[in-house]
This record gives structure tokens, C-alpha cells and sequence, in this order.
């Protein structure tokens, strides 16, 4: 199982969109305020968190087959993070 978490201070101005790959096939989805989804699929391609309020506080953790592999830096304020698989 596939899961990513948004720890923090998470509000409705905080998107999430995930890609990942579930037996060759490239799945994406959009959430917004999400904080904690479980997939079925191999590998996360990419995971991006885009605030747009000053006041967001949070730090995204991804996990594959139930270990830790991606723990961002906090971000404060409106921007980014962003996990791509190497």
C-alpha cells in the first residue's frame, strides 16, 4: 500500500495532487485539505502540497509498503513541496 500524509496546520487553501503507478497504469488525483490517503498501487510518482494561505504549517510524509521513504522540510507560509521519485 501506497500513503501520504500532510501533517500540521492544514487548511482548505492547502492542494494536494498525487500520481501514482498502480500495475503499469499512471493514476492522478486532486485533493484539497486532504491530510492522510491510502492508495493501492507500486510507487508514488510524484506528490506536490501548494498552499495558498500565510498561515499554513506543514510537512509532507510518504510511505511505501508501510516505511517511511520521503519526509519534507516544513513549509511555512504559501509555496510548495514537492516528492518525485528518483
Amino acid at each position: 500500500p501506497l500513503n501520504f500524509m500532510v501533517t500540521g496546520w492544514v487548511k482548505d487553501k492547502v492542494q494536494i495532487t498525487a500520481k501514482w503507478n498502480t500495475s503499469g497504469a499512471e493514476q492522478e488525483q486532486i485533493y484539497k485539505g486532504a491530510s492522510n490517503m491510502y492508495f493501492m498501487g507500486q510507487y508514488f510518482e510524484k506528490v506536490t502540497v501548494t498552499s495558498t494561505d500565510d498561515n499554513t504549517d506543514v510537512t509532507l510524509i510518504i510511505s511505501e509498503d508501510n516505511k517511511e521513504i520521503f519526509r519534507s522540510q516544513p513549509l511555512k507560509g504559501k509555496g510548495t513541496i514537492e516528492y518525485k521519485k528518483s
